[in-house]
């Protein structure tokens, strides 16, 4: 009998999930583990990997015709395992998912910069009472944001900057696509440093593909505004990060909130950890309590197609990475 195996931490699954889990694998036989040494004697009976595989039950899957990774980026996956690319089966993401606890945690980090909420932590540490002056603070409305990325996620971004009264460029790699509600002007990749020069606040929403590696460098950051914030909830690769801490030392941007970086966990002698105008963020903005059930909707919605012979969603083109 094939497997389909499901490699995911189910905690936060219910049983009536996992029952229909179960029934939508059928005929195939339904196996739940994180522990290798679980299923890797069935391994050349694997034919749906879905989850968060590690790439030596992926390789050794020799007949799996389809693997359903539980993230929107597959970079840990593509640019970690190039060789994965040529291989003999459909990829597909849960892009889509994340777009509300992604819009919500950019917000959070730009409401905070923008407010000095981050200084006033930091004092409350030390019982300090301290005062804000007006320049200290700053209103979002009628401020420019700069979205580099316009998928699923910079759409809600968009639409929510536009809704708080922000006049956002969106910067992307086909330019003469349908522009996205929310976003008054789209700029193509080779614009990005006039797209950033215009912007109060930069947000970088871009997936680690070998078109966007290192896309963000030192030229794009002297291009920023003085007053200016980065913000980056993307990928790290996608950011020449000395050029990075280099426009936050010396003043070329006013401050970053940075979900991710380009080394995870960040190494404790980044001297980002020190810089008090920057927000760090352990790589959980896509996480919410609803990210499990949401993932595994994609995954059934996909089991039923796969069964039926027909295209399944959220496919991922494996030469592009996304």
């Amino acid at each position: 009998m094939s497997v389909v195996l499901l490699h995911q931490n189910i905690q936060h699954m219910d049983e009536a999930l996992i029952a229909r889990l179960k029934a939508a694998a059928q005929p195939r036989e339904l196996i739940v583990s994180t522990d290798p040494t679980e299923y890797m004697d069935r391994v050349e009976d694997v034919e749906i990997i879905a989850g968060h595989p590690s790439s030596e039950v992926l390789f050794a899957a020799e007949n799996c015709r389809w693997v359903q990774i539980f993230s929107a980026g597959a970079d840990a996956l593509l640019m970690k395992h190039p060789e994965a690319r040529d291989m003999d089966f459909q990829l597909t993401n849960v892009s889509g998912i994340h777009a509300i606890s992604i819009t919500e945690h950019i917000f959070s980090l730009l409401l905070t910069l923008a407010r000095s909420i981050h200084v006033s932590i930091r004092a409350q540490a030390d019982r300090d009472w301290i005062k804000q002056d007006h320049a200290d603070v700053q209103e979002v409305a009628g401020t420019t944001m700069c979205l580099i990325g316009v998928g699923s996620i910079g759409s809600r971004v968009a639409r929510t900057a536009h809704a708080m009264g922000m006049t956002v460029l969106g910067v992307r790699r086909h330019k003469g696509l349908d522009v996205p509600q929310g976003i008054a002007e789209v700029y193509g990749p080779n614009q990005l440093g006039e797209a950033m020069g215009r912007a109060d606040w930069v947000v970088c929403c871009a997936p680690h593909t070998p078109g966007t590696h290192e896309l963000v460098k030192e030229e794009h950051f002297r291009a920023m505004q003085p007053h200016a914030h980065f913000i980056n909830i993307g990928r790290g690769k996608v950011v020449v990060e000395p050029a990075l801490v280099r426009a936050l030392q010396e003043g070329w941007i006013k401050g970053a909130g940075l979900d991710v970086t380009y080394e995870e966990p960040l190494p404790a002698d980044s001297p980002l950890w020190d810089m008090g105008n920057v927000i760090v963020t352990s790589h959980y903005s896509g996480q919410s309590e609803s990210y499990g059930e949401r993932a595994t909707e994609v995954l059934l919605d996909n089991l039923v197609r796969f069964n039926e012979g027909r295209p399944l969603n959220n496919l991922v083109d494996k030469k592009l990475g996304y």
